[in-house]
């Protein structure tokens, strides 16, 4: 327990009742007194603000918390936290009646704790065309959507962040059939904790859009944390639907000529060749079966030197 007077900025008086300023500072509150309060926090900045935000409780006569850096008693900068009242009296001191507590190991944890967040969240809004949520999904029944990153808004402007399914929380305007394949492969993933990947439809003719949802299971108390990633793969999709529809039609044109065949042949890296297309008209020129040709140019190359 501490009990401060300060007047002018500065303290005037300290009463410390117990043994824990000295054994959590490593000096007596005497010493502090003695250097003026020079030994209290460094680097001197952080000492005003200190006295600063004191002075600011006094002045609402209010309750305050404020976390503060100390020098240890080996001179490495400690956090603390300085919990208590203040009020002014009629001739302009302040009195403060508080605690200091050693926050240090819990306000290192909480900065590791959000740098790694700052970390996830800057990964999750640099994904192209994508987004990262987590799902928890609850032994009672019901889930809830606990992150979602920014660009989330774009590729489920219908998300919600309570729900009794999950699906609820992404897509809960996709069709019935859509919502069952998806609700019931979300189910398997939390039950038997393997891994969600899924891909799937919404909308149909202009408003359709393709997604693939990803997700890894952690079970926890009372509920399985879902940590995800949702891909939009709409032009994905639209491009090899084109290109799909591109080679049947130069299927349908190279399998209809009268005399004559379509063929594409690569060359790999390594030297080997191989046919990755041949038209009908193959078979009716040189008499192979195009399977054959597909697996090696051997026996068109044995007919040609015939």
């Amino acid at each position: 327990m501490v009990h401060l007077v300060l007047k002018a900025g500065r303290i005037i008086e300290m009463r410390v009742i117990g043994e824990g300023f000295q054994t959590l500072h490593g000096f007596s509150a005497a010493e502090m007194m003695r250097s003026d309060c020079q030994r209290l926090t460094a680097p001197r900045a952080e000492r005003e603000r200190l006295m600063k935000s004191i002075i600011n409780a006094a002045a609402s006569t209010d309750s305050f918390e404020i976390e503060f850096v100390r020098t240890g008693a080996d001179g490495d900068l400690l956090w603390s936290l300085f919990r208590g009242n203040a009020r002014q009296d009629a001739d302009g001191r302040t009195a403060v009646h508080g605690v200091v507590i050693d926050i240090d190991v819990r306000k290192r944890a909480r900065l590791v704790l959000d740098e790694r967040s700052q970390l996830v969240a800057a990964f999750a809004d640099s994904v192209p065309d994508g987004g990262v949520f987590q799902i928890q999904v609850f032994t009672t029944g019901l889930s809830e959507l606990s992150f979602a990153s920014q660009n989330f808004g774009q590729l489920c402007p219908g998300f919600k962040r309570h729900a009794a399914d999950p699906v609820d929380l992404l897509f809960a305007d996709s069709a019935p059939a859509v919502r069952k394949e998806l609700s019931r492969k979300i189910q398997r993933s939390c039950t038997q904790l393997t891994n969600l990947d899924h891909e799937f439809t919404i909308g149909v003719n202009e408003s359709e859009r393709s997604f693939v949802i990803r997700a890894r299971p952690v079970l926890a108390l009372g509920r399985v944390i879902l940590n995800g990633l949702l891909l939009d793969g709409t032009e994905r999709a639209r491009s090899r639907r084109a290109l799909a529809e591109r080679e049947q039609i130069l299927r349908n044109i190279g399998d209809n000529l009268p005399s004559g065949f379509v063929f594409q042949l690569i060359r790999e890296a390594n030297g080997a060749t191989r046919f990755t297309y041949v038209s009908a008209g193959f078979e009716k020129l040189t008499g192979l079966p195009r399977q054959e040709v597909s697996i090696s140019i051997a026996p068109l190359l044995r007919l040609f030197s015939a």
